[in-house]
Parts: C-alpha cells; structure tokens; sequence
C-alpha cells in the first residue's frame, strides 16, 4: 500500500487576547486546555499565512502583532512557536471546540503543556510589565489596527477613494508592518519600518518627491510610526520567464533613473542612503582584510580551503588597485540599490518602477547593475544573449557621457568591486559579532572566495601592480 506523504508545516500556537488582556481563548481538550494551534507552510511569509489560515478555518478577521521568542521549559528541549493574534471582531463566536477564558483562572496544571502558559505570560509582561521585556512598538498592543485603517482611509480621501474593508497582511511586529488594503479603486499599501532599517522612511519619502517616474507615488507619511502609504505600481516582477524587453526595460529605466540622480549624491546621502562612494570604500579595504583572516582561521571545514592571510592581503591591494583604475574614468557618483533584485522591480509597458529602499546607495552606478546582472544569471543561466541585451541596454544609455574606453574599464571592474561594495556594506553594518553568527561568516567567507575568483580573473584583462 502506497503511503502518500504529507507537505511539510509549521505549527503556530495562537495567543489570542481579547478586553485588555483579561481573557484569552484557548482550545478544550477531555481534561486540560491548550493554546489554539495553526498550520501554515515554512519559510513563508508567516503573518500573511497564519490570518489567511485562520480566515479559512476559523472564518474570523484577525491581524498578527508579532511572534513570541522560543521559550525554554526546565530541562526540557521543547520549543515551540507562539505568535500574538488580535481578532478584529473578539466578540464572535469562538470557533468549535474553543472558549474564551480569563487569565485569572488559568494555571499550569490546567494546560496539557505548561510552555503555554508561559507564553501568555510572556505576553503579558510585553503588554503590560514594566522593564525590559516591555515592547512599545506602535503595533505591539492589541488595537493599533483600527487606527491604522481610520488614518489609511483619511489619506486616500483626498484621492475620492474609500477602503472596502479587504486587506492583506504580509509582515508583522512590533515595529514594522506592511498590509495591502483594497480600495474602490487602485490597491493601497501600508509600510512601516524600525531599526535597523530606520532610514528606509525618510529614503522613500525623498525618492518618492525626486524621482516620481521610478518609484511608487506616497501618498500619506506618519513619523512616530516610520510609516506610509502609496499607490499601487503597475507592472509584473522581473523572472526567469519574463520576456526578454521586459528586463532590457528593468536596465534602461536603471540607468536613466541613475542619471537623473547625478547632482543629488549629498541630498540623497542626508536622507540615509548608504555611503559606498570609492572614496569611502577604500578606507574598509584594510579592515575587512584583518577581519577575514580572522574569519578564515575560524574555519572547520577543509573544503573550500580558507584563504590565507598572504592571499588576503593581496586581495585587499588588488582591489585598491583597481579602485584607483575605476576613479580614473570619473563616473558620476549616483543614486544606487545595494539589494536590486527582481523582486524589488515591477516593469509596465509604461514605466518601470523600483521599491524597497532600505538600501539605497550613493556610489559608482555600475555596482548596482552588476546586481541585476548577477540575478539574470541565476535566473536564466547560459542565456549568453540576454545578457548582452541587458548590458548593451544599460551601455548605451550611458554611452553619452563615458568613452567606451571608461564604459569598458566599469564594466570589466564592476564583478570584483561590486562585490567588494556589498560585502564591506554587509560587513560593516550587521554582521559585527561573528562568532554567534556562523552561517553569517561562511556567507561572508564565500563572498571573499568571490573576489579572489574575480580578481584572479582580472590580471589578464588590467595591469594591475600592487
């Protein structure tokens, strides 16, 4: 007999409070009560799948507020997921086999697992203790939704619309919140960001009033959230089956938009953007040498071999080398996306548009469409073709301003030091204590592994003397 396999899912247990947190609702078994329990897909978006799973089985309109971290119980190795659920009608009837309960009557004896009264407990010193666990993120307590929706509807009315009342979930915490609400026109967005990405707000803000054709038009702001709310763009995301004109497009709005950056570098650098200007990434060269050695000798693993610190060190002066070979073809420092992916394009017949700008650059333009070149690759691997059509899209946009001798020298440089920028960026701003993060340090091995290839790859193309 043929035993089918069940797709794999990930159990979310719900902690669902209603009326101040005086009551919550959990699930009745023969003897003892558990926290309500919700399947959803893995590595997915997990706001968005568990308020559509619970909208399908549950029939009832909720929003997440953010998962609760896992929780150790004694010497036990049981760890499960918890995630804060508001329902947005609490006064519904409990779906079958679930009952509203005070917090006052629950104890650990009446729970199958005591994990669960823990993580109501946990929510509550969140919600109401003070100290250290307390969270005052502008969506972490129950409530924040309503007046989100009331604010989303104030700004749309100056355009004649009005929320219908439909609405998408796709990221939830205390500090950050992206919803897609229906409207009875074009589909409205909500973004909201926190740290690390704070400068993400005041980024599109000044995009959004520079380059109207290239990014999503802003309709409303609210500071004490980081939040706003734009139209929607039209168009298809950049993939491996979009039409070949359709990423030529994606390169030529690149470049144009790039261009009509030039003259903006310190306006845009104010607003937050990202520093990666040449001037700015030789001073990391020398560091992220003495770093990667470090990493190197970490290393447990025999294959790949690490690196060593002589080849580092020639590494770090190849790159400067070459460095001082890019400024001499005086390309503008413009505007520039150190995560441009396909993900972040949408291209239209009339337009193409760019979002999510959390990291916005100021830089060499170049290193930016070696980014979108490197997606096309992975994409569409051996499309000798397309790749010429991407890079001749891009060329002769800029070919006006740079000699094919310049135009030659970026685009043979931009594989070793495009890298270099994003590493260094990385580097720099996230990845500083390693030793806990060891996935994180073998990324950034493979990433110096990269530039060693393409500096390898390079002698025989620049003279190069270090």
């Amino acid at each position: 007999m043929q035993v089918t396999q069940q797709p794999e899912r990930d159990e979310w247990r719900i902690v669902l409070p209603r009326h101040g947190a005086s009551e919550f609702l959990v699930s009745v078994g023969d003897t003892h009560f558990s926290l309500p329990k919700v399947d959803i897909p893995p590595r997915c978006r997990v706001a968005q799948n568990l308020t559509a799973e619970i909208a399908r089985t549950w029939d009832w309109k909720v929003v997440c507020l953010y998962s609760l971290s896992s929780t150790r119980i004694g010497n036990s190795d049981l760890r499960s997921r918890y995630h804060v659920v508001e329902a947005l009608c609490p006064d519904a009837q409990p779906p079958d086999g679930m009952v509203w309960k005070p917090f006052t009557s629950l104890s650990a004896e009446a729970f199958t697992e005591t994990s669960d009264l823990v993580a109501i407990s946990k929510f509550l010193g969140v919600y109401k203790g003070p100290g250290k666990d307390r969270i005052d993120g502008p969506f972490s307590k129950p409530g924040w939704f309503p007046e989100c929706q009331a604010w989303a509807q104030d700004q749309i009315r100056q355009l004649g619309l009005h929320l219908t009342g439909d609405f998408q979930q796709l990221n939830a915490s205390p500090e950050f919140s992206l919803i897609r609400f229906e409207t009875d026109g074009p589909v409205v967005w909500f973004k909201a960001v926190g740290a690390p990405n704070l400068q993400e707000f005041p980024i599109s803000l000044t995009l959004a009033n520079l380059f109207t054709g290239f990014v999503p038009r802003i309709i409303g702001s609210r500071k004490e959230w980081n939040a706003w709310l734009s139209l929607q763009a039209e168009g298809s995301h950049l993939d491996g089956d979009a039409e070949s004109d359709a990423w030529t497009r994606a390169a030529e709005a690149l470049a144009c938009l790039q261009l009509e950056s030039f003259g903006k570098g310190l306006h845009l650098l104010d607003a937050g953007c990202r520093d990666v200007r040449i001037c700015s990434l030789v001073g990391l060269i020398d560091p992220f040498v003495l770093s990667m050695s470090e990493l190197m000798d970490r290393q447990t693993k025999t294959s790949p071999p690490p690196l060593s610190h002589a080849e580092l060190v020639s590494l770090g002066a190849e790159i400067k080398c070459h460095f001082e070979e890019m400024e001499k073809c005086d390309i503008p420092n413009t505007l520039g996306h150190l995560d441009l992916n396909p993900g972040n394009i949408l291209v239209s017949r009339e337009r193409c548009v760019f979002l999510d700008w959390a990291e916005a650059c100021v830089g060499n333009p170049f290193f930016t469409f070696q980014y979108l070149l490197e997606h096309l690759r992975r994409l569409r691997a051996h499309d000798s073709i397309q790749e010429l059509r991407l890079i001749s899209a891009y060329r002769n946009k800029w070919r006006p301003f740079l000699s094919p001798r310049d135009l030659d020298t970026a685009f043979g440089l931009s594989p070793l030091l495009g890298v270099f920028a994003y590493t260094a960026h990385r580097f720099t701003r996230q990845y500083l204590d390693l030793s806990s993060r060891p996935e994180i340090a073998g990324y950034l091995r493979a990433l110096a592994r990269r530039m060693k290839r393409e500096a390898d790859a390079l002698r025989g193309r620049f003279i190069c003397v270090p």
